[in-house]
């Protein structure tokens, strides 16, 4: 069970070392707003994708769509270190194993894909008006993760609320992490550590969350 007002805060650094803090319990008018848009746009239990930079807005998304009974896909961002060709391949692919309706993006890459599905631009959900400002409750949830893609095309696994507690419940028997602790990572969120261990786990502990995106820390390794 997932509860805004229980959730960590993130703490995004960017290229330049500067900061943004991203706090759920804070956004929950925001949230609301997205899920009811989405929802209204997509069937129950649809997989939604989502290509965004490791910022506040994949993770706003990402709520919104289990707040709407969607099934959230965080997918593999565009780098300079992989063709474009490529990297637009994978995304058919993985629209198609995935069974992918709709994806929210950025601009940039709203532009890229909105050819191959249905697209939800980040612009469109700049412009709704903030819902109810009360504490959300998400019981039961399912989310869709890839795999690492190392022997050809990435693979959807589907993942359920109660199996990730379990999870999350066992690696923490070793781990002993508690709400004075936090998370630091650089990995990519579209598969297994960096979703799980570096990304719902804390959110489902309460353990705060300092993130930067893959590239930044390619281009800056001593950001960590």
């Amino acid at each position: 069970m997932l509860q805004t007002s229980a959730l960590p805060s993130f703490v995004f650094v960017a290229d330049d070392g500067g900061e943004r803090v991203f706090r759920p319990a804070d956004a929950v008018g925001r949230i609301s707003a997205v899920a009811e848009h989405i929802r209204s746009l997509k069937k129950t239990n649809a997989c939604v994708g989502l290509l965004f930079r490791s910022e506040p807005n994949l993770v706003l998304n990402w709520l919104a769509c289990l707040l709407a009974g969607l099934r959230p896909l965080i997918m593999q961002y565009p780098t300079r270190k992989q063709s474009r060709e490529y990297w637009l391949d994978s995304v058919r692919n993985t629209i198609a194993v995935a069974e992918v309706e709709a994806i929210i993006a950025d601009g940039h890459c709203a532009r890229l894909v909105r050819d191959m599905t249905s697209v939800i631009a980040q612009s469109e959900l700049d412009r709704l008006k903030d819902g109810a400002n009360e504490s959300l409750v998400l019981p039961d949830f399912t989310i869709v993760q890839l795999s690492s893609g190392t022997t050809g095309h990435r693979k959807a696994i589907e993942f359920c609320s109660a199996a990730l507690q379990r999870h999350v419940v066992d690696y923490n028997a070793t781990l002993k992490l508690s709400s004075d602790d936090k998370i630091v990572c650089w990995l990519p969120l579209y598969h297994d550590m960096g979703l799980i261990a570096c990304f719902v786990m804390p959110m489902m502990l309460g353990v705060d969350i300092v993130m930067m995106d893959p590239m930044s820390w390619v281009r800056r390794p001593e950001l960590l």
